[in-house]
């Protein structure tokens, strides 16, 4: 298994995930890396990232709403459904 540089990975990683939302194919073809390790690093990303935590008043920020929006905005009704019962 191909071992790649901590910097290089987190900042695929970056690109991977909003506000960027680069797509895994493009990543594939600008960097070389297959396709499998590039979906199972924004999967463990994704999965990685603490739930969105609404104030004391249980409403969200403006910030955090737009958050929202950047992440599931590439989703489609499924994933956007499990999204929402996570949540």
């Amino acid at each position: 298994m191909k071992q790649y540089p901590k910097e290089l990975k987190e900042s695929i990683i970056t690109r991977m995930l909003p506000p960027n939302n680069v797509s895994v194919p493009e990543l594939v073809r600008e960097t070389g890396i297959s396709k499998d390790t590039l979906y199972a690093w924004r999967t463990k990303a994704r999965k990685g990232k603490p739930p969105v935590e609404s104030n004391i008043h249980g409403e969200l920020s403006s910030e955090e709403k737009f958050n929202i929006v950047l992440e599931t905005a590439i989703l489609n009704e499924t994933e956007h459904s499990k999204y929402c019962r996570r949540r």
